[in-house]
């Protein structure tokens, strides 16, 4: 379902996902490694790497791959077919739209990708094997932050299936990661002298997901919530610590605010 979105939204506007470099890097780089993620660990949910963003990365790509080879029509049956069928049982939609089942479909996407991947990446060094889960580190570079922090100080969220997610920190080659604050979800951190500012998502009324801006004190360890029900993420500091930058999703657009 969500790769067929993912595949719709690009092929409708000509932008999306789809032709993203960055996100296309997520199967990309998997196949130049050998290590392509079946399809139980992408369609059960993923802990690890790529973590949410492999329904999205692997169900487009394998959207496109179909749509490549039976034609972009063949996507309307599928989504006939499965929208007669019980809930969790549609593979069988695959074979009665493709005449092949969805696993055969799957590997035979998984080769496709083979020839592409043909040149391995550049190697680089790992910071850290153990324990799995680090993503999107931030690395703490400010000019005011360089006397308190060293320079290999990284602040990554970690996701595990046995922990609340969380932020870490982490200094590269040295030590195992301290986690910092618990974190659910989220997409940035800013770094300040007093304050590490995160963004959070908080279920409300047991329907709503909701992002909101965090702030952790490095004085005394507490979380103040910054905002309630604002739809507000990504947030990053100035250089100088006094402004505060990030985006709040609306219904028909999303806008850049900042406070001081």
């Amino acid at each position: 379902m969500e790769g067929l979105a993912t595949y719709e939204e690009s092929a409708i506007t000509g932008e999306g996902r789809l032709h993203a470099g960055d996100f296309r890097a997520i199967v990309g780089e998997a196949a130049r490694q050998g290590r392509l993620e079946p399809l139980d660990r992408v369609n059960g949910g993923l802990t690890d790497w790529p973590a949410g963003q492999g329904v999205y990365a692997y169900g487009v790509g394998f959207h496109q791959y179909l749509a490549d080879r039976f034609g972009v029509e063949s996507l309307a049956a599928l989504a006939g077919a499965t929208a007669r069928r019980v809930p969790y049982l549609a593979a069988p939609a695959f074979t009665h739209v493709f005449k092949e089942s969805l696993g055969d479909l799957w590997r035979d996407y998984e080769a496709s990708l083979t020839p592409n991947a043909a040149t391995p990446a550049p190697e680089s060094a790992i910071t850290t094997v153990d324990p799995p889960g680090l993503h999107r580190p931030r690395r703490a570079v400010r000019s005011f932050l360089v006397r308190r922090l060293p320079s290999r100080y990284r602040l990554p969220p970690r996701l595990t299936p046995t922990d609340f997610p969380s932020i870490y920190r982490l200094t590269a080659g040295i030590g195992e990661p301290r986690r910092v604050t618990t974190r659910y979800l989220g997409s940035t951190i800013g770094l300040g002298r007093d304050r590490i500012y995160f963004d959070q998502v908080e279920l409300r009324r047991n329907t709503g997901l909701y992002s909101d801006l965090y702030a952790f004190s490095r004085a005394d360890g507490r979380v103040q919530q910054l905002t309630s029900e604002a739809r507000v993420l990504d947030p990053d500091l100035s250089p100088d610590g006094e402004t505060l930058v990030c985006v709040q999703n609306r219904p028909d657009n999303a806008i850049l605010f900042w406070s001081e």
